[in-house]
């Protein structure tokens, strides 16, 4: 009788780890992993056609479309025509994806340029680095103003009131 108890208790055990998990699964939702480049030959944003990474170790490799130039591009971390600038999985009020390297708007009346810092994208506060996780809780506050390669003087000028 004790082993039909014992066995009983043990099916019951495995159910509830099992939704338990399952549970986990359908709140925590992965970040989807993708980048864009700002091409520096010919000044601007271009999104991948498809990107992949064989290897970590071996860096970020992928084909980016550039429509001016109508062709597509091999690049990697290390090409230094383009600057990658990888997704947070954020999205500011509007919908939009941010981008490291984008210009936000907080709601304190200052542009802030998302960073990459200790693992974590963020901006600058007074106070210091601040995640940008943080902020996402109320999602009303972060809007997308642009990025430092197409927007360079756009945070300086909005921050000195002009």
């Amino acid at each position: 009788m004790g082993t039909d108890l014992e066995q009983s208790m043990k099916v019951k055990s495995v159910k509830i780890v099992e939704l338990f998990w399952l549970k986990i699964r359908m709140v925590i939702k992965m970040r989807e992993i993708k980048f864009r480049a700002w091409d520096k030959d010919m000044k601007m944003v271009i999104y991948p056609k498809k990107y992949y990474s064989p290897k970590y170790t071996e860096g970020w490799i992928g084909e980016l479309y550039n429509p001016k130039e109508n062709e597509y591009h091999n690049i990697s971390n290390d090409d230094e025509r383009f600057k990658l600038m990888q997704f947070t999985g954020l999205e500011d009020k509007n919908g939009k994806d941010i981008y490291e390297s984008d210009i936000v708007y907080i709601g304190d009346s200052i542009l802030h340029p998302v960073e990459f810092i200790g693992g974590l994208f963020g901006v600058q506060l007074l106070e210091g680095f601040f995640p940008l996780r943080n902020y996402m809780c109320i999602p009303t506050t972060i809007e997308v103003r642009g990025n430092i390669y197409e927007n360079s003087g756009k945070t300086e000028e909005a921050n000195n009131g002009n």
